[in-house]
């Protein structure tokens, strides 16, 4: 039997309302056509609020205190973690990986890819890149069965987008503009691939933006000041409010996910249910009929019952931020959050008090009711550690963060 192609479009930035939003103020016809004729899960959480810890995740299906990359810079995977790209390759794939920023190979992400390329922030689908892959798409350059994984980089600051889409019908601001204009060439990729690709959607974590011109306008003129700001110790409020990395707000820990044209799978499926970023790997495993490492070595499960009606449990999901954006350890971040709740702690600030939020009542995570249900928040905590094995944070983790982002420049 045929292998079928597997496409992963993985969107940096991603936020879960660009596509499930009930007023929504963009124009996304190929988003709303997978989302529509796929199976579509809208609360897909993430594991951090950076781009490479969730990268691992994903090829993975662990957390970042079991594979190793906790956050930005010099960080590995561990040897003995199996990835998806290797279990594709082990069962006959061709597979490739095209992503940007610095997901770099030494850091053990090519692991298991034929091709693995790392480019330049810049370089995105509106350009030579773009025009790259599509050229390559016309020659047949990825031989199949393939398994091609395009890192999507144009949601994340800057924002990336062209003159024809830069206007108000496309959206409010150039987050939502660029994601229309994303719709647009999502419109041309699907033309290109053949009709039997499985097309799978999703993102990193989420974005923090400015919802109008005049604050993004504010926003923009702090992102350019960036350093005399930094300087000056006021450019948190500005800056780091409106992007991701610096806090676990539900618009960051929230991205979406389709899975399209599987298969074996339901069409025009939504599952609202919370689901996980490590439960990612062992999905598609399962959905292909393969076996592999992954289904030992993942603390995330395979979604296929609950894609075919089956019930499933609400399962907890550990979420972080540390790193590049916390440099100083006492603003780390750590906690979980259920369908129902959301704990947020800072391990390393013992002056700081755990901070609950209450998503039925409350879908944003805005207002903290710690002091108002101390036993849930007990619980939580139990919760937390259960999934962590235990696990504290420790002085080396420290020294080997501290260490890491010791002279490093990032680009946000």
């Amino acid at each position: 039997m045929k292998k079928p192609n597997i496409l992963f479009l993985w969107v940096d930035a991603f936020r879960s309302d660009l596509v499930f939003g009930e007023e929504r103020h963009v124009v996304s016809p190929n988003f709303d056509r997978l989302r529509d004729g796929g199976v579509a899960f809208p609360t897909l959480i993430s594991s951090n609020a950076m781009s490479h810890p969730c990268f691992a995740t994903l090829i993975t299906g662990t957390y970042a205190f079991k594979h190793g990359i906790t956050t930005f810079g010099n960080f590995k995977l561990k040897s003995e973690m199996k990835t998806l790209p290797e279990i594709l390759k082990e069962a006959g794939y061709n597979t490739y990986g095209d992503m940007a920023g610095r997901l770099n190979p030494e850091m053990g992400f090519d692991r298991g890819f034929d091709e693995y390329r790392v480019r330049y922030f810049s370089e995105n689908i509106h350009g030579k890149w773009g025009k790259d892959v599509f050229e390559k798409f016309r020659k047949k350059h990825y031989k199949e069965p393939w398994f091609l994984m395009l890192h999507i980089w144009v949601l994340h600051r800057s924002r990336f987008l062209t003159k024809e889409f830069n206007k108000k019908k496309f959206g409010r601001t150039a987050y939502e503009r660029a994601f229309s204009n994303l719709d647009f060439k999502l419109g041309e990729i699907l033309e290109m691939v053949p009709k039997d690709t499985i097309v799978i959607i999703s993102g990193d974590h989420g974005e923090v933006y400015p919802k109008t011109k005049l604050r993004e306008y504010i926003n923009h003129f702090f992102f350019i000041a960036y350093g005399t700001l930094r300087k000056l110790k006021i450019w948190n409020r500005y800056y780091l409010g409106e992007s991701h990395g610096s806090d676990l707000s539900e618009d960051v820990v929230k991205t979406p996910m389709i899975i399209y044209n599987a298969p074996g799978l339901p069409k025009k499926k939504r599952i609202e249910q919370q689901v996980r970023m490590i439960d990612i790997a062992p999905t598609i495993v399962e959905v292909l009929g393969l076996n592999g490492a992954i289904k030992q070595q993942a603390q995330g499960r395979s979604l296929l019952p609950l894609i075919k009606g089956e019930k499933m449990s609400d399962e907890p999901v550990y979420v972080a931020a540390q790193g590049i954006k916390l440099r100083k350890k006492e603003k780390w971040m750590e906690g979980v959050r259920t369908s129902d709740f959301k704990l947020v702690t800072y391990p390393f600030d013992k002056s700081r008090k755990p901070e609950l939020f209450d998503l039925r009542k409350d879908p944003g995570g805005k207002k903290n009711i710690a002091g108002e249900m101390p036993g849930k928040v007990e619980e939580m905590l139990s919760t937390m550690q259960e999934i962590k094995g235990g696990r504290q944070f420790t002085e080396q983790d420290e020294k080997d963060v501290l260490e890491r982002l010791r002279d490093l420049q990032y680009e946000d």
